[in-house]
């Protein structure tokens, strides 16, 4: 990214003011670590923003397993990693991380950044909010939610719409493709 989408990506981050009425994919991992046989998982919050609240909510829920938080530009602190090992993380999670980023090159780019971090048997959710989303390329709105639903049918053997709303989707991916 350019430093001038890094800047408008910052923007967005969770202590900014918007934060989700319902935090479906905060909701959706949690249910996942719950589920979980492995006895530590490791978990990266992709987009975690400054604040970390996701990543320090789910350390208090779940000890046993590790968390790290990713981000970009001015959202990065001491408690960040500064990069992604390749096959490393049994989840992956991404809330309200896709939707604005400011053009489909870049989604790309960041869904396969993702890919690589991920074990093959790892775990993806993200989601696709309708609000805030950036108007780029095919990817606005109902289009938008089944373009990048295409776009994850690409890199994932299972690719599961968890809450049955094409407009503002949650999508669970197992089993990447390598």
């Amino acid at each position: 990214m350019t430093p001038e989408e890094i800047k408008q990506v910052n923007k967005t981050d969770r202590t900014k003011g918007y934060t989700p009425w319902k935090p479906i994919v905060l909701e959706q991992i949690r249910t996942e670590l719950a589920q979980c046989k492995k006895e530590k998982a490791y978990v990266l919050d992709y987009g975690a923003g400054v604040a970390l609240p996701h990543i320090k909510l789910l350390r208090k829920l779940f000890p046993q397993h590790h968390f790290d938080a990713y981000d970009c530009g001015k959202n990065v602190t001491d408690s960040h990693v500064r990069s992604l090992q390749r096959d490393f993380y049994d989840f992956v999670f991404a809330s309200n991380v896709l939707n604005i980023l400011p053009h489909a090159k870049i989604v790309v780019n960041v869904l396969d950044e993702m890919l690589d971090a991920l074990k093959g048997d790892g775990i993806l959710v993200c989601n696709f909010s309708s609000n805030p989303r950036k108007p780029w390329h095919k990817l606005s709105y109902r289009g938008g939610s089944a373009e990048l639903f295409r776009m994850l049918n690409k890199r994932f053997a299972t690719v599961r719409l968890l809450n049955d709303n094409m407009i503002s989707p949650l999508f669970g991916c197992a089993y990447k493709f390598t």
